[in-house]
């Protein structure tokens, strides 16, 4: 997730920020996370090799700290073949 500064588009005002989501999903494993499990955090953290999913009316919130302005709203889709 990508929240754009209104003022600078190259400022994620999302990156790291507190998330909270109404699920967390087994993954597949990786050498960073030998668990398997995928965790909200990943939808902040600026690196699209991470993901986070949800199923059917799952969400997820991210905790800007404060009320502000954005310039918009991306949201990586990843699309299996």
């Amino acid at each position: 997730v990508v929240v754009f500064d209104p003022t600078d588009p190259s400022i994620n005002l999302a990156l790291n920020k507190p998330v909270t989501s109404s699920l967390q999903n087994p993954g597949p494993s990786k050498p960073s996370n030998p668990s398997g499990e995928l965790f909200p955090e990943s939808m902040v953290d600026g690196d699209l090799a991470t993901y986070f999913q949800t199923y059917g009316g799952g969400w997820f919130e991210v905790d800007l700290g404060e009320e502000m302005p954005i310039g918009g709203i991306h949201i990586a889709n990843l699309c299996d073949g």
